[in-house]
């Protein structure tokens, strides 16, 4: 699986770079705050603000584009003093560190509302692959586990030129989710999620 989402990926950067010299084209880089959701606020409640994203698009036609995009998330978060079970019967209570630190690489494709004005909305979906590494410290204790999950991604955004410049304002807002498995001290938390917002400055090249 992980072999086929990543021939897939290379192949939608291919083909990006392959009509860069023939149709519009815009890259993007800037920040992306991750809200933890589902079984992963369980894990980590707390958002992820060092971040950051860069993408690239192309239009394959006036209206729809492909791109990529790759990305940052840190979070962590100190838990309260629990009671933690181990092996044999053993428990302890304490505070806990939850640390998860999250590598999305995608491919998509993005439909464009109002194409070529200063307001720009678009839509589309992402997918690819996440690096995930999840680690819990208890006292002396230390459970990690790093891992690649399949990523889907759904998104929405808008594009806000600044007249006739190059240079756009972007803001967006997607979804994350992972399919993934991670336990520690008998608790499961598949399949992380995540509410991301972004802003980013974009660059046009026609």
């Amino acid at each position: 699986m992980k072999k086929i989402i990543l021939i897939m990926l290379f192949a939608l950067i291919g083909l990006s770079t392959t009509l860069q010299a023939q149709r519009r084209q815009y890259y993007s880089a800037g920040w992306d705050v991750g809200f933890p959701m589902d079984k992963f606020s369980d894990f980590i409640s707390d958002a992820s603000l060092r971040s950051f994203f860069f993408s690239g698009n192309v239009f394959v036609t006036d209206a729809f584009s492909v791109g990529f995009k790759f990305g940052y998330n840190s979070y962590h978060e100190n838990k309260d003093r629990t009671t933690y079970y181990i092996d044999n019967g053993l428990a302890m209570t304490a505070a806990s560190y939850n640390y998860a630190v999250t590598v999305p690489m995608q491919a998509g494709g993005y439909y464009h509302f109002n194409v070529g004005n200063m307001i720009e909305p678009y839509i589309g979906l992402g997918l690819g692959v996440n690096y995930i590494n999840e680690e819990v410290f208890v006292q002396d204790w230390e459970i990690y586990d790093n891992q690649w999950a399949f990523l889907l991604n759904p998104e929405i955004g808008v594009r806000i030129s600044f007249g006739e410049s190059p240079v756009a304002l972007g803001i967006r807002c997607g979804y994350n989710y992972n399919f993934n498995s991670f336990e520690a001290f008998g608790v499961e938390y598949n399949n992380f999620q995540s509410l991301n917002l972004g802003i980013s400055l974009s660059y046009t090249i026609k």
